[in-house]
């Protein structure tokens, strides 16, 4: 049962990737999930958790940091973001944990992002990474 339930989990985190991939260069708009072909940046986390088959509301990042966190994130976790001090204002999806995300950026879109890029813009405001509730162990 444990190797099933393992199995299930990684193809949730192969599904969630692949659908990351697919919405490349989709333009940001706030409070959008998709459905008007715009994202922001946790309507973005919700649409790719309903196409892979994750229940989970349409939250704000303030919930998702609430959220398990994870000291050694793997692909798929989400590595979220303040622009003040432990205020969570942003969320992308890890394609290699602690080096690049998938987000929603309000500039460029939906993009695939190395967070030491741009002189280390998003490293400097990376606080946690926390995993999707479903794929909890």
């Amino acid at each position: 049962m444990v190797i099933l339930e393992a199995a299930r989990r990684n193809r949730s985190r192969e599904l969630l990737i692949k659908y990351a991939k697919q919405e490349l260069g989709k333009p940001y708009k706030l409070g959008s999930v998709g459905e008007d072909g715009y994202f922001d940046c946790s309507g973005y986390i919700y649409t790719l958790a309903k196409r892979s088959g994750i229940p989970i509301p349409r939250v704000s990042t303030k919930v998702m940091a609430n959220w398990t966190k994870v000291s050694y994130p793997e692909m798929s976790d989400l590595p979220l973001f303040a622009h003040t001090k432990g205020k969570i204002a942003h969320v992308g999806i890890w394609d290699k944990p602690d080096l690049e995300m998938y987000h929603a950026s309000s500039s460029k879109g939906i993009e695939l992002r190395n967070i030491d890029t741009q002189g280390g813009y998003w490293r400097k405001r990376f606080e946690r990474s926390v995993v999707l509730p479903s794929l909890e162990f």
